[in-house]
């Protein structure tokens, strides 16, 4: 099968456009990291190992993805033949965008583990670790049969592999989403506190911002994929900035918690502990009827505990504001975090 005729703007437009967006975003996601580095720099490690990764992978990423730009726009100047080839990077880019989902799709899966409200929400957050994996594997093993040849006919061949690739982030993506969209929802409903309602509020919106970008770019990398590979680079902006917006997700989720830490104060503390969210169980008695009445009692952490008395009608509500002396376990915390997507 022999691979159709490529002309010269739709591969150097495109891949221009990509290169540059890239780039843009790499910045965004420098400033993200700037600033969690002056307000969480007490974080806890496993927040920090993430953070890191991300960084180096993505100016891997980034580096790879220059040299592709470079050999189209620089080294095969005037010389459209070249554009049937392929340079060592090339394979670079399903690579690191796979490995970069992963890394923020476990992140996620981990989040919805530790909310869980049931068994239910436990095996998606197994579903969706097993998904992630799916997608990253494949990704790397197309790539890796790829790069033995770098040929268009070799690419075309590959074409369900990649497509499997995307497919399987894309459903990962949703799933993220939905699960902690019903998870956020639900404990939204269960509040009786304005101030925890406006809190998960926020949250939620992240979280469909932060979901609906990657969906949408997932999307359209697979439907250009899917419709322009072999003819053009048309799916290559989609595909540079995906692994970006995965990044950029992960470090909103991280900035947006709390921090008391102040950029010009070096010995300041940031609050590390995620928003904690907790259903308990107050009776009270009318005459001589019971009643039960559950109410939300939003928490965080700090250096110290106060509990205050809240009124429902003529009736009291006691609520509490609980600080934890010491960080949570690092895996089973004993409280359901909250955390964006």
């Amino acid at each position: 099968m022999e691979a159709p005729a490529i002309d010269f703007m739709p591969m150097i437009a495109p891949l221009f456009v990509a290169n540059s967006l890239n780039w843009l975003a790499l910045g965004a996601l420098f400033v993200q990291i700037y600033y969690y580095t002056q307000h969480f720099r007490t974080d806890q490690l496993k927040y920090r190992l993430i953070v890191g990764v991300l960084l180096i992978l993505e100016l891997v990423q980034t580096a790879t993805t220059t040299h592709q730009a470079w050999y189209y726009g620089v080294t095969l100047w005037n010389n459209p033949a070249g554009l049937l080839t392929f340079p060592w990077s090339a394979c670079s880019v399903p690579i690191m965008a796979g490995i970069i989902a992963a890394v923020a799709q476990i992140f996620y899966a981990w989040r919805i583990w530790m909310l869980a409200p049931n068994w239910g929400f436990k095996g998606m957050a197994i579903l969706i670790v097993l998904l992630a994996l799916l997608q990253a594997l494949t990704s790397i093993v197309a790539s890796i049969i790829f790069a033995i040849f770098l040929t268009p006919e070799k690419l075309l061949q590959l074409h369900s592999a990649f497509e499997l690739w995307v497919s399987s982030s894309f459903v990962t993506d949703v799933l993220i989403a939905a699960c902690m969209l019903w998870i956020l929802y639900t404990a939204k409903n269960q509040s009786g506190w304005s101030r925890s309602n406006n809190i998960i509020g926020r949250l939620i919106g992240i979280t469909v911002g932060t979901g609906l970008a990657i969906a949408l770019c997932g999307a359209l990398t697979l439907a250009l994929f899917a419709t322009t590979v072999g003819a053009s680079f048309q799916y290559l902006p989609a595909a540079y900035i995906w692994g970006k917006l995965y990044s950029n997700s992960v470090m909103v989720s991280l900035n947006s918690r709390r921090s008391t830490t102040s950029p010009g104060n070096s010995t300041a503390e940031a609050d590390s502990y995620p928003l904690s969210i907790h259903v308990s169980h107050q009776v009270f008695r009318r005459g001589d009827d019971e009643r039960s009445t559950g109410a939300a009692t939003p928490s965080w952490a700090g250096r110290k505990s106060s509990s205050n008395v809240a009124s429902v009608g003529n009736k009291p509500v006691p609520f509490a504001v609980k600080v934890d002396a010491a960080p949570q376990p690092d895996m089973f915390p004993s409280s359901k975090e909250v955390m964006p997507a």
